[in-house]
């Protein structure tokens, strides 16, 4: 496994295109169509991705994605989902949000709370 020098997610620079929004709360004209699925990210993120895709299509490879913008409604449907108020079980992952301790509940993937999400910048 490679380890990198840095966070990935620490080091984003955001595009022009959306300075001055909230994560998860991007305006439409600025999400556009990836070329996976039905999936959408922000212009420059975008167009990384459609020339990431083909290339590796020439290659024979076909590239997949689990998701790409995630709204904050969706972040905080997400993350009700996969947390709760009270211990799950022994070393469970724990998240503040809202003020309040939330557990990753058993056999689930974790997420990341509300509003801090580098989905919630469709890059």
């Amino acid at each position: 496994m490679t380890h990198l020098p840095f966070r990935p997610e620490r080091s984003v620079i955001k595009p022009t295109q959306i300075k001055g929004m909230e994560n998860g709360r991007l305006a439409d004209d600025v999400l556009k169509p990836c070329g996976i699925r039905s999936f959408v990210m922000v212009e420059p993120a975008a167009r990384a991705m459609h020339a990431m895709r083909d290339l590796a299509w020439a290659q024979g490879i076909r590239l997949s994605a689990t998701g790409t913008y995630r709204t904050y409604k969706a972040q905080v449907a997400l993350f009700e989902r996969r947390y709760q108020n009270t211990p799950s079980y022994p070393g469970a992952r724990h998240e503040v949000w809202n003020g309040k301790d939330w557990w990753l509940r058993k056999g689930v993937p974790g997420a990341a709370v509300p509003g801090t999400s580098n989905r919630g910048w469709a890059l």
